[in-house]
């Protein structure tokens, strides 16, 4: 026993230790580096290229979309079909009935429905809106009215757009030049500015519309779909303040939303179903669809790709931004996403402006109001996706 203790208290280290410890600190960080290496094989696989959900690659995505637009614009536009039960091509008769009877249920009456867009206000023939609201048809005798005169109480059901410029506003609508109409307006030579705003409804959104309210300014709210069934409330708030409620998909999440081209229509459809359940409007369809992290470019543009081709054939357009203030992009303070957006607006007239209403963009309230003080001196036209999709 005595011996076997003396061994063991005799053992010394090798006499060439410094090459032991190198070796051993090797195989040490070999073996670091493949965890590191396996872990994020892992996270790229389920979880998409990393960072994606938050950065997306706007800093080079600019000029992507830019030229994407470019091509895109001579493509041929491909027959609209049916979507969610409403027939594009033809449907207007149909949506203008359908419309007119949410606003003053008289469709019953013999009212003749008419091209809206061909409306002669002074003509004795057409349908016409007088100051007090009162929808009269006077092809029907004129001792005859279709309603009485709609009182403040009844209007307050209808969501609260601008019933003066028309009544078949409440809806979007898609027809064949929608999706050229859409792209168009990177290319416009009018000063125009559209404030877009991606992944709410959140907290934050009821601050970016106390700003918008106070401005009288309209946006298009890129909602996602999980975020809404969260706060349909919110999102109910915006639409009946008269701005456009658009599709960004439900999930966010890459690896689900990108696992294959079909999951882009399942996750626009289920969003579409969030949306038309918070505002309580049962036939509403944004037609317009904005892809995370941009309709091109990254890991699943091939992806993206047929998904585009798929939106196209469905009847729905999309759209992606010319300027942004990278408010998802580590932009925190006022200053730097207002610098980063004049950068990236450049020259350009025609702005689609990309900003984010999600929790965690505590500046981006106070940005929109400099934006909007900016942009308004310098004569620009705030607009929404309801001054196309109509």
């Amino acid at each position: 026993m005595d011996q076997e203790t003396d061994l063991i208290t005799n053992i010394k280290p090798p006499k060439n230790s410094k090459k032991a410890i190198v070796f051993y600190a090797f195989v040490i960080l070999l073996s670091l580096a493949i965890i590191v290496a396996t872990i994020l094989i892992a996270y790229r696989y389920f979880y998409g290229p990393f960072g994606d959900d938050d950065k997306t690659d706007y800093a080079t995505g600019r000029s992507k979309l830019l030229d994407n637009v470019d091509s895109e614009l001579g493509e041929t536009s491909q027959n609209i079909i049916a979507i969610n039960g409403l027939a594009v091509e033809g449907y207007e008769n149909a949506i203008q009935n359908s419309n007119l009877a949410t606003i003053s249920n008289v469709t019953g009456n013999q009212l003749s429905i008419v091209d809206m867009n061909s409306v002669n206000l002074n003509s004795t023939n057409n349908l016409t809106v007088n100051d007090t609201n009162v929808i009269q048809n006077s092809n029907i005798n004129e001792n005859t009215q279709l309603q009485e005169n709609i009182n403040q109480e009844e209007i307050a059901e209808f969501p609260a757009h601008d019933f003066d410029k028309n009544l078949l506003s409440l809806l979007p609508k898609y027809n064949e030049n929608t999706k050229d109409k859409v792209k168009g307006v990177y290319s416009s030579d009018e000063k125009q500015v559209f404030l877009t705003f991606d992944d709410g409804p959140s907290n934050i959104t009821n601050e970016v519309l106390d700003v918008l309210k106070k401005y009288n300014v309209k946006a298009t709210f890129f909602v996602l779909g999980s975020n809404v069934d969260l706060k349909p409330e919110i999102t109910k708030r915006a639409y009946e303040e008269g701005h456009y409620i658009a599709n960004h998909g439900y999930s966010h999440k890459y690896s689900s939303i990108y696992a294959n081209p079909r999951n882009v229509i399942e996750e626009y459809e289920r969003t579409e179903k969030s949306i038309q359940n918070a505002i309580g409007i049962s036939n509403y369809h944004s037609y317009l669809f904005r892809f995370p992290g941009g309709s091109s470019g990254g890991y699943y543009d091939d992806i993206k790709a047929e998904a585009r081709d798929l939106l196209d054939d469905y009847g729905v357009a999309y759209t992606n931004w010319s300027c942004l203030t990278g408010d998802a992009e580590g932009n925190t303070t006022v200053e730097s996403q207002l610098r980063t957006l004049y950068e990236t607006a450049g020259d350009d007239t025609s702005l689609v402006i990309l900003m984010h209403d999600a929790g965690d963009k505590k500046a981006t309230p106070q940005t929109l109001e400099k934006i909007i003080e900016h942009y308004q001196k310098e004569g620009y036209v705030f607009k929404t996706y309801y001054d196309i999709m109509k």
